[in-house]
């Protein structure tokens, strides 16, 4: 009531610290530091006039701010109490001022001029897992990634001061603190987050040119690291990057004149929205033969085949309606048992293994493999795919056949890599995760996030035998030479 009968009183904002993002060792991915506003109260320095002069020329001094612009302000708004002056000063910018105004008979007004405490994010690592962390706006609001996902857990609520003059023209103030955010811990490791970006980023560099001259070596290369047996997520990269640090900087792949016809056929914002975008868990993609693992687990654990079953390839096979698919192998691939028929990740032998299973059966499979559902891992964009799967109703002899080796429906990576997990754990689908822990600033607990088994996709005793074909494939089958040079 006092402060609300005077005039002459302020309201200053006392900002929150958003919380901060930690990998698995507590290594910061993103913090925020204090910052400081030079703020200018041109009534103060009216009120004490004869110190405008020395007041100007510390400001000149330690800031180069134009005297006689301030002067101008000062004549012509005597009762502004609030002119923000310069944006997020650090400490070491703003310490000679402070000095200078702390000197003993210092002729500089102490109440003009003040500095309004903020906060700016800072990414410590610029690039790394940018993808995963997303970041923030001009006003601290969280986008993409973990930013913008936790932004109700990492923002925190403002604090406020109010000051009002006393009878004896002092300044009297009323202070209720800000609450800072809270901090995210993740089972992201920096190490081989930093190991698969360093190699993504060998192999776009070492094929630059080879599809498109004069361009990077793919749209997207991607990778996701995981944990089996809880769903955390260890790694998550995807080429092409971007410094968290300066999001709107895309000069690493575009030129000046690039970016001009980007802004003159207003597409820049397109260009840095597919940038930004998380392609692991946005953008789909006929899965191909990573699939063919589904489908044998399913025909397996339904008993529509069995461990010695053997199947023939002679290049290809014809069926329905005068429908001809063919092998990768032109040739055929002659007797193969189910194992043989994923290490040399045959076509004809897999359609075989899906007509054994029929669309009714298959499809139950993958809808337990959670296709066509969204994962709900904590990142923002996950994209929806149930239309870009088949059903009962639109799965014919042909998408049968093209189904069974991952063609002609589509999946997200993460997608793909929580249903492998359960495929090799023992059959356990858990939901995948981020964050495991969120912790307040004297570091308690104040939610673990545990690991959440959702479901059981297939028996023990099928994943036994998916892991031996598994090692199968890299050991003797279609893997074999793929590994590169040193690993």
């Amino acid at each position: 009531k006092i402060v609300l009968s005077q005039q002459t009183y302020n309201s200053t904002t006392l900002a929150y610290r958003r919380g901060s993002i930690e990998d698995c060792n507590g290594i910061i991915l993103a913090h925020s530091v204090q910052v400081y506003d030079l703020i200018l109260d041109a009534r103060e320095m009216t009120i004490n006039s004869e110190m405008i002069e020395p007041t100007l020329v510390a400001l000149n001094q330690c800031f180069g701010l134009d005297t006689a612009e301030l002067r101008g302000f000062i004549r012509d708004n005597p009762e502004s109490a609030y002119h923000k002056v310069i944006k997020q000063l650090t400490y070491d910018q703003i310490k000679p001022y402070l000095d200078m105004v702390e000197a003993t008979d210092s002729p500089i007004c102490p109440t003009a001029v003040w500095f309004e405490e903020g906060y700016k994010r800072e990414y410590p690592n610029g690039k790394l897992a940018a993808d995963v962390i997303g970041f923030t706006t001009k006003d601290d609001r969280g986008q993409y990634g973990l930013e913008e996902y936790y932004e109700d857990t990492l923002a925190g609520t403002n604090g406020r001061t109010y000051g009002y003059r006393t009878d004896d023209n002092g300044m009297e103030y009323t202070v209720i603190p800000a609450t800072n955010g809270l901090t995210l811990q993740t089972s992201i490791d920096s190490y081989i987050q930093k190991v698969c970006e360093d190699n993504i980023l060998k192999f776009n560099q070492a094929h630059a040119g080879e599809y498109r001259e004069d361009e990077d070596g793919s749209d997207n290369t991607a990778v996701i690291v995981m944990d089996i047996d809880s769903g955390e997520v260890i790694a998550m990269a995807s080429y092409p990057f971007y410094d968290l640090n300066d999001p709107y900087d895309i000069s690493d792949y575009y030129t000046d004149e690039q970016v001009a016809i980007m802004e003159e056929e207003d597409t820049y914002y397109q260009t840095l929205n597919t940038l930004w975008k998380n392609f692991c868990i946005s953008q789909s993609y006929e899965p191909g033969s990573v699939n063919k693992t589904f489908t044998i687990s399913a025909a397996l654990d339904s008993g529509s085949i069995h461990d010695g079953d053997t199947y023939y390839c002679n290049g290809y096979l014809k069926f329905g309606d005068g429908v001809t698919i063919r092998c990768h192998n032109r040739y055929g691939e002659g007797q193969l048992t189910v194992k043989g028929a994923m290490e040399q990740s045959c076509n004809v032998s897999l359609i075989q293994i899906g007509q054994r299973i029929g669309s009714k059966t298959l499809i139950k499979y993958l809808d337990n493999f959670n296709f066509g559902l969204k994962t709900n891992i904590d990142l923002a964009g996950e994209m929806r795919t149930d239309s870009l799967v088949f059903r009962e109703d639109t799965m014919g002899v042909t998408e049968l056949a093209t189904s069974s080796f991952g063609q002609g429906y589509n999946v997200t990576m993460i997608q793909v890599i929580s249903a492998y997990c359960s495929v090799i754990n023992g059959g356990y689908y858990y939901k995948p995760h981020v964050v495991t822990k969120i912790v307040d600033d004297n570091g308690a607990t104040i939610e673990s996030i545990s690991p959440l088994l959702l479901r059981q996709t297939i028996s023990e005793s099928v994943t036994d035998l998916m892991r031996d074909y598994c090692i199968g494939v890299v050991k003797e089958g279609t893997g074999k030479n793929a590994r590169p040079a040193g690993y």
